[in-house]
């Protein structure tokens, strides 16, 4: 992903490169998300040692 910033920022991606780009900063949104939701649920529970 690191390669792909890098070439996104140098303006050097290919149309194949921009999907992969795209399709990891989605899944990395996604994992953000589900560990957000999951802290949340954690601290509602009452859990605070973590």
């Amino acid at each position: 992903m690191l390669q792909l910033l890098e070439k996104n920022q140098n303006h050097r991606l290919s149309e194949s490169d921009k999907l992969l780009l795209r399709s990891l900063r989605v899944s990395a949104d996604y994992l953000m998300l589900k560990k957000a939701y999951s802290y949340a649920l954690l601290k509602w529970k009452g859990y605070s040692k973590f």
